[in-house]
């Protein structure tokens, strides 16, 4: 389903559809640091950011095909909301995409980032967060 909705994505994107296809909540990018051919950008959902609930690094080596990072997190508990997720990615190219179908504000989270292709070595750092 994922995969079908980003394909979906890619063709309205291809044919010069200013509106997206597909109603999914985009990640706002922001690039912190350069430092050629490595980018620091920062995918940030949410506000809030009161309790981190959630925290993951992974270091991966370089790779000739696309990576996709698949982020799920349930609370066991339904009052732990999640309000914002944050990802930082260090990497040596800027053309990815990251989506969520639902977006915060629920006691479950998913997203997707589908990361280019021909990537060096990259640095990616998860967290969720819940407002008290």
């Amino acid at each position: 389903m994922i995969l079908l909705q980003y394909l979906n994505l890619l063709f309205s994107i291809a044919k010069g559809d200013n509106q997206p296809t597909v109603d999914v909540v985009y990640f706002e990018r922001a690039i912190e640091a350069v430092a050629y051919p490595y980018y620091m950008i920062l995918l940030n959902m949410g506000t809030c950011k009161d309790r981190l609930l959630f925290n993951e690094e992974i270091v991966w080596g370089g790779s000739h095909l696309n990576r996709i990072i698949d982020i799920y997190y349930k609370s066991e508990s339904k009052d732990a909301v999640v309000s914002s997720v944050v990802v930082r990615l260090i990497i040596n190219d800027t053309d990815f995409l990251g989506f969520s179908e639902l977006g915060v504000g629920f006691a479950e989270y998913s997203a997707n980032i589908f990361l280019p292709v021909d990537t060096g070595p990259s640095y990616y750092d998860l967290n969720i967060f819940s407002c008290n």
